[in-house]
């Protein structure tokens, strides 16, 4: 595939994310989002899905003038600083999208099983409504293009850390307001259950465990982009 028509693939990828991600997060404001995210404006921003869903976006939105700009030369290539945030950022809703479907979902089988909720119809719960395009959509599209069809100048192997820095900071502050604000207090209630049930000590070992997994999805992805652009 030529370097043009990867460059107008990503363009028309990258308008896509943009639209989906604005009606999507439309809806939280409008009528309080659904699926198993039903919150009501602001407080949509307290949830990593919707913070790694805005970060994809901003860095696509940008992207989307970088695309116009390469149609005239015939190439598809991002500045480095720019795909250095959307690898990042790719990364982000790629841990979104696993988290939903090797933790939250398992979790929700468990929670509904009691009320006679079919294991497929909890973990579909997951997916469903808005959800289906955060969770699943956005993340799909943006490693697509972001992996096989974007590349940059230079992108050392030494940068796959970028992959775990919001996930390290999102950590932080989720630690912060569940464990030490609390709710009582204003702060967050455990909605992604990483205290199995109000073990404080479990925080520190899930977030060992989701920034070892984002490592390690960090680098099979930056993996991925040196294998499509021949990268030795």
């Amino acid at each position: 595939m030529s370097a043009k028509m990867k460059n107008m693939i990503s363009l028309i990828i990258n308008i896509a994310i943009v639209v989906i991600t604005a009606i999507s997060m439309s809806k939280f404001f409008i009528s309080g989002g659904d699926g198993n995210m039903q919150v009501m404006g602001v407080s949509s921003f307290k949830y990593f899905t919707n913070l790694s869903n805005y970060f994809i976006a901003i860095t696509v939105l940008i992207s989307i003038y970088f695309n116009i700009r390469n149609l005239s030369k015939g190439t598809n290539e991002l500045p480095r600083p720019l795909y250095l945030a959307k690898f990042a950022a790719a990364v982000s809703v790629t841990v979104t999208f696993l988290t939903c479907v090797f933790f939250l979902a398992p979790i929700n089988i468990m929670i509904l099983a009691p009320y006679g909720v079919p294991a497929w119809r909890a973990y579909m719960f997951m997916f469903a409504g808005v959800t289906f395009y955060l969770h699943f959509v956005t993340p799909v599209l943006s490693i697509i293009v972001t992996f096989f069809l974007e590349k940059t100048d230079s992108f050392e192997k030494k940068k796959v850390w970028l992959g775990v820095l919001p996930v390290l900071l999102y950590a932080i502050v989720y630690g912060i307001m569940v464990a030490i604000v609390t709710p009582e207090n204003g702060g967050w209630t455990d909605f992604y259950h990483f205290t199995f049930g109000g073990k404080m000590y479990m925080i520190p070992v899930s977030a060992i465990v989701m920034l070892g997994a984002t490592w390690l999805i960090s680098k099979a992805e930056w993996k991925i982009y040196s294998k499509v652009n021949k990268i030795k």
